[in-house]
C-alpha cells in the first residue's frame, strides 16, 4: 500500500540518507527537507539512478544542474515526483551522488554546495 507523504520532525542526517536511496520513483517518489528558517529542498525521482533536486533559499529557487550536458530546454525527460509524472530538462537531472552530496550539505549547514553546480535561471515551468 501507498504510504504517501510521511513528516519525519527532525531527522538524523543517516535517515535523510536512507530515505533518499529508497526512492524509487514510483512508490517512493519525493523528499523535501524543510529547515527551521523555512528554506527547503526537494528531491524527486529515484528511478533508474536520475534524480530532481532544487532548493529554496536565498530568496530564490535553484536547480542542481548536471555539468556534464548542455543547457538545453528542449531536451527533456520525465521523471516521477510528486506522484505523477514531470517533464524536466536533462540537465536538471542528476546522479544519486550529486542528490547526496547537495542533500549532506543542506541538512548540515543550509547552505548549497559549493562542489555542485546550482542554476536559478531556466527558462521553463518548474514544479
Amino acid at each position: 500500500e501507498k504510504a504517501g507523504v510521511q513528516y519525519i520532525n527532525n531527522p538524523s542526517l543517516a535517515k535523510v540518507l536512507d530515505t533518499l536511496t529508497l526512492m524509487d520513483g514510483e512508490e517512493a517518489d519525493t523528499m523535501s527537507i524543510t529547515l527551521s528558517n523555512g528554506d527547503s529542498m526537494d528531491v524527486g525521482g529515484g528511478a533508474n539512478g536520475l534524480y530532481k533536486c532544487h532548493a529554496r533559499t536565498l530568496g530564490s529557487f535553484y536547480e542542481l544542474l548536471n555539468p556534464a550536458l548542455q543547457k538545453d530546454m528542449s531536451d527533456t525527460v520525465d521523471i516521477q515526483m510528486d506522484n505523477e509524472s514531470n517533464t524536466f530538462p536533462r540537465c536538471t537531472i542528476v546522479s544519486l551522488e550529486a542528490a547526496r552530496e547537495a542533500l549532506e550539505r543542506f541538512f548540515a549547514s543550509g547552505e548549497l554546495s559549493s562542489r555542485l553546480q546550482w542554476g536559478n535561471d531556466l527558462e521553463y515551468e518548474p514544479l
